[in-house]
């Protein structure tokens, strides 16, 4: 089923107003607006997230939810008809009156039970009444509002025997939501369901699981980790350090990590980086990540795990102080995530990245960014790259600068390719 991206984004901005998809409790619009894309691809609606179309409205409170009118069975039906007819006519602008319709629509779906959702289900593909296109777009609507409203009721009813296979797509969408109100017994569904219906318990299903959990008890989701078997463990144990969104949840999320590796179970995490996730910290800023880290105590390791994937939580325009941070921090080394921010930052901005290397004090995490910066932009500016790679002290960063220089030095012509040998000529570059 397909509707029009204007039809789309009315539907979808009519129920985010009316609430009910049962986000009563979110902090900020960000994750609000990934909730309703994917409701929107639930109920295969195709629309451009760059361009949400976003209600005025807001949430009500389940008080005003219980008074609303409770559709029956027939006015369902005529609701499908009546959109049907309204498209035709009106394409993709629906005039005021249809609007108000679809809104007590929506509404009235919203404050039917469990039980009545599920009746109305059966009933739409029962009737004769409907084409197949306006049943499959009404039996959406119905089974998304029993996810936002009763997710629990929604995976029991998503499971029986009768529901048709092309319907079980919402399993994975109904997981995701009872985790968000009920962490454990979306779990205990996985326990019971998971090996039933593997197609819909993915990893990033699992990590979603995990996520929520990780929020109320960092120190049972990592031990579900084994439990619900993951492809990919590390994805896994970032997903439960990501959930730590204050400096106080990060703490406890460490303290949980470190006695969850003294286990034989987390053995097999500690063979790699397991603290690498930590580094998203740097995502609340140089100030407020630098303190944490100061007041979390982290061993060499830990530190030289964060440091490693430093580059990934970085925030634009911090870039030179984390660089200055990691060289002070850990000397030996800091070669790795400092090349790479600098990398990335040269490519983003070479411009910024050049003005700070000018104004930067004489360092070895400044000859390293000096290096990285060299070798980024060879390609495109490689006698530039030559200026900065020269300053280089003479040694082993400096002969791999020049020499990978030479490597990415444009030859698409015979004037560049001449001044290439040059470069080599001079520098002693092995060819």
């Amino acid at each position: 089923m397909k509707l029009s991206l204007s039809t789309a984004a009315l539907i979808i901005a009519i129920a985010a107003g009316l609430g009910w998809h049962g986000h009563h409790r979110l902090a900020d619009s960000r994750e609000r607006h990934g909730k309703l894309v994917t409701e929107a691809t639930a109920l295969g609606i195709s629309i451009d997230p760059s361009h949400p179309n976003q209600s005025a409205r807001g949430p009500r409170s389940q008080e005003n939810r219980a008074r609303r009118h409770k559709l029956t069975t027939s006015e369902c039906i005529a609701f499908a008809k009546d959109l049907k007819e309204a498209k035709g006519k009106q394409g993709d602008s629906f005039d005021q009156a249809m609007r108000t319709r679809m809104m007590e629509f929506f509404d009235g779906l919203a404050a039917l039970s469990a039980a009545e959702l599920k009746t109305i289900f059966t009933a739409i593909h029962a009737t004769s009444d409907l084409d197949d296109e306006s049943r499959d777009r009404l039996a959406s609507f119905v089974i998304q509002a029993l996810i936002n409203q009763h997710p629990q009721a929604a995976l029991a009813f998503l499971t029986e025997p009768h529901i048709e296979k092309s319907r079980r797509h919402y399993l994975s969408t109904a997981l995701k939501r009872l985790a968000k109100e009920d962490p454990m017994a979306a779990i205990q569904w996985v326990r019971t369901h998971g090996k039933e219906f593997p197609d819909h318990v993915s990893d990033n299903t699992k990590r979603n699981l995990l996520s929520r959990v990780a929020v109320q008890d960092p120190k049972l989701a990592l031990q579900l980790i084994d439990e619900l078997v993951f492809e990919d463990r590390s994805w896994a144990v970032s997903e439960i350090v990501r959930a730590a969104k204050t400096p106080e949840a990060r703490t406890a999320t460490l303290q949980a990590f470190r006695d969850y590796l003294s286990t034989p179970e987390g053995k097999r995490a500690s063979e790699t980086r397991p603290f690498s996730p930590f580094a998203y910290s740097a995502q609340d800023g140089f100030e407020s990540a630098t303190s944490w880290i100061a007041a979390a105590h982290l061993s060499p390791k830990e530190l030289d795990d964060l440091a490693w994937s430093l580059p990934n939580g970085v925030k634009p325009g911090e870039t030179g102080r984390w660089i200055e941070w990691v060289g002070q921090t850990l000397p030996d080394k800091g070669d790795f995530p400092i090349e790479i921010m600098m990398e990335r930052w040269t490519e983003k901005d070479f411009q910024a990245a050049g003005t700070w290397l000018t104004q930067a004090a004489e360092s070895p995490a400044k000859q390293a960014a000096v290096a990285s910066y060299a070798k980024t932009v060879a390609p495109y500016e490689p006698e530039t790259a030559v200026q900065w790679a020269v300053t280089l002290p003479p040694g082993r960063t400096r002969l791999i600068a020049l020499q990978t220089i030479y490597e990415k030095w444009p030859k698409s012509d015979p004037a560049a390719k001449t001044a290439a040998e040059a470069f080599a000529d001079q520098h002693g570059i092995h060819r």
